[in-house]
Protein backbone atom coordinates (compact mmCIF):
# COMPACT_ATOMS: atom_id res chain seq x y z
CA UNK A 1 0.00 0.00 0.00
CA UNK A 2 1.19 3.55 -1.07
CA UNK A 3 -0.01 6.76 1.31
CA UNK A 4 0.08 9.60 -0.47
CA UNK A 5 0.77 13.04 0.66
CA UNK A 6 -1.24 15.70 2.87
CA UNK A 7 -3.43 17.80 0.33
CA UNK A 8 -5.65 21.05 0.51
CA UNK A 9 -8.45 22.31 -1.80
CA UNK A 10 -9.29 18.83 -3.23
CA UNK A 11 -13.53 18.77 -3.19
CA UNK A 12 -15.40 15.97 -2.06
CA UNK A 13 -16.91 14.58 -5.04
CA UNK A 14 -20.80 13.98 -4.23
CA UNK A 15 -21.60 10.51 -2.48
CA UNK A 16 -23.20 8.42 -5.20
CA UNK A 17 -26.97 8.17 -3.51
CA UNK A 18 -29.49 7.31 -5.90
CA UNK A 19 -27.93 4.53 -8.76
CA UNK A 20 -31.59 2.68 -8.68
CA UNK A 21 -34.55 4.54 -9.27
CA UNK A 22 -36.60 3.01 -5.92
CA UNK A 23 -38.11 6.85 -5.10
CA UNK A 24 -39.56 7.19 -8.12
CA UNK A 25 -41.39 4.39 -8.50
CA UNK A 26 -44.84 3.85 -7.85
CA UNK A 27 -46.49 0.21 -6.88
CA UNK A 28 -46.59 -2.60 -9.43
CA UNK A 29 -43.48 -0.79 -11.01
CA UNK A 30 -40.04 -2.58 -10.82
CA UNK A 31 -36.87 -2.55 -13.07
CA UNK A 32 -34.54 -4.82 -14.29
CA UNK A 33 -30.45 -4.92 -13.66
CA UNK A 34 -28.41 -6.60 -15.74
CA UNK A 35 -25.04 -7.98 -15.06
CA UNK A 36 -21.77 -7.79 -17.03
CA UNK A 37 -21.21 -11.64 -16.50
CA UNK A 38 -23.06 -14.66 -14.92
CA UNK A 39 -20.03 -14.86 -12.65
CA UNK A 40 -21.33 -11.06 -11.20
CA UNK A 41 -24.35 -11.90 -10.37
CA UNK A 42 -24.22 -12.66 -6.71
CA UNK A 43 -21.97 -9.38 -5.79
CA UNK A 44 -24.74 -7.62 -7.72
CA UNK A 45 -27.42 -9.08 -5.90
CA UNK A 46 -25.92 -8.60 -2.53
CA UNK A 47 -25.84 -4.59 -3.55
CA UNK A 48 -29.03 -4.56 -5.10
CA UNK A 49 -30.59 -6.10 -1.98
CA UNK A 50 -28.37 -3.70 0.37
CA UNK A 51 -29.43 -0.17 -1.37
CA UNK A 52 -33.10 -1.32 -1.07
CA UNK A 53 -32.73 -2.48 2.32
CA UNK A 54 -30.99 0.83 3.20
CA UNK A 55 -33.62 2.86 1.38
CA UNK A 56 -36.53 1.49 3.19
CA UNK A 57 -34.90 2.03 6.64
CA UNK A 58 -35.03 5.16 5.86
CA UNK A 59 -38.24 5.12 4.15
CA UNK A 60 -40.51 2.36 5.97
CA UNK A 61 -43.68 3.63 3.78
CA UNK A 62 -41.54 1.34 0.40
CA UNK A 63 -41.34 -2.08 0.59
CA UNK A 64 -39.70 -4.09 -2.16
CA UNK A 65 -39.16 -7.50 -3.12
CA UNK A 66 -36.27 -8.56 -5.33
CA UNK A 67 -35.57 -11.58 -7.40
CA UNK A 68 -32.99 -13.26 -9.49
CA UNK A 69 -34.90 -13.84 -12.82
CA UNK A 70 -32.06 -16.01 -14.46
CA UNK A 71 -28.17 -16.45 -14.89
CA UNK A 72 -27.64 -12.49 -15.09
CA UNK A 73 -30.66 -10.70 -14.27
CA UNK A 74 -32.69 -9.57 -11.05
CA UNK A 75 -35.30 -7.34 -11.02
CA UNK A 76 -37.15 -5.45 -8.17
CA UNK A 77 -40.51 -4.69 -7.71
CA UNK A 78 -42.06 -1.88 -5.32
CA UNK A 79 -44.99 -3.58 -3.66
CA UNK A 80 -47.80 -2.48 -1.68
CA UNK A 81 -47.73 -1.80 2.24
CA UNK A 82 -45.13 -2.76 4.67
CA UNK A 83 -44.78 -6.47 4.75
CA UNK A 84 -43.37 -8.67 6.82
CA UNK A 85 -39.79 -8.70 6.44
CA UNK A 86 -36.98 -11.82 5.33
CA UNK A 87 -34.33 -11.40 7.48
CA UNK A 88 -32.72 -9.29 4.35
CA UNK A 89 -34.89 -6.86 5.15
CA UNK A 90 -36.79 -7.38 1.56
CA UNK A 91 -40.61 -8.02 1.07
CA UNK A 92 -40.94 -11.62 1.74
CA UNK A 93 -44.05 -13.70 -0.57
CA UNK A 94 -46.16 -15.93 1.89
Amino acid sequence: MKVGSIESGVGIPPAARGLYPLARMQIGESFEVTAETPEEIKKLSNRIRQAVRAFSSRNPEYAFATRRIDTDRIRVWRVEGSPRRSSQGEARED
